[in-house]
């Protein structure tokens, strides 16, 4: 009898563990698909960064060599439209993002070398769930304040510079067409893994326990000075 209520037990959990798994799989293929459709759109906003959490950024983005670029609409069509607010450094090709959704904000640092090669710094685990094209970095610090996270990325930087050869970039093109030309980079890249999305919980869970926390250096084996 108590055998067979432990099989029963693991019965329901491998199964609860398996809609889970196919839950997250399902919701992750919609939302791609709703963001690389031709109905997904973004435009430019007439809204300033004077108040609130936008506010506090952009004080902050002034002070430390970035400038106000502009508010984004994205919207899918098929969800609730976000916001992306983009700050530009006076010196390179680094941008400052943040993101509304529903009334939450995420931030990222992200530097573009070149057409293969790039740096991400963000704020939320999730990104992790999604492959990225070899040569875009990514690393993730959830509870680090906006200058630590900035020095987080600052030193990552240097570190692909002397191990990676990556060259700082000042080209300068319209941040619209930055951020599409890099989720096309990465769907593209998906579209060449096969099952990628049954894989997005895996992604999900080993980047929060692997990567979340963890500087570029560290993920790729190597040290800071």
């Amino acid at each position: 009898m108590l055998t067979l209520i432990v099989k029963l037990v693991l019965f329901i959990a491998v199964a609860l563990v398996s809609m889970g798994w196919l839950g997250v799989s399902v919701m992750m293929y919609v939302l791609v698909r709703a963001m690389d459709s031709p109905k997904a759109t973004l435009r430019p906003i007439e809204q300033m960064p004077y108040a609130g959490v936008v506010g506090v950024l952009h004080a902050w983005a002034q002070q430390h060599g970035f400038e106000w670029v502009g508010a984004f609409r994205f919207s899918t069509g098929a969800s609730a439209s976000s916001v992306v607010y983009v700050w530009r450094h006076r010196e390179q090709r680094t941008y400052l993002c943040d993101y509304e959704v529903n009334g939450a904000h995420t931030e990222d640092f992200v530097s573009i070398y070149d057409q293969n090669q790039g740096l991400t710094t963000g704020s939320r685990t999730s990104m992790f769930a999604l492959a990225y094209p070899p040569g875009m970095y990514v690393q993730c610090f959830p509870v680090a304040a906006t200058m630590v996270r900035w020095d987080h990325h600052l030193q990552a930087e240097a570190w692909l510079m002397e191990h990676r050869s990556v060259e700082i970039s000042t080209v300068v093109l319209p941040a619209d067409q930055e951020i599409q030309a890099a989720l096309r980079r990465q769907f593209a890249h998906l579209k060449t893994m096969p099952c990628w999305p049954l894989r997005t919980p895996w992604w999900l869970l080993t980047g929060h326990l692997r990567k979340s926390g963890k500087s570029v250096v560290t993920q790729l084996g190597g040290s800071i000075a």
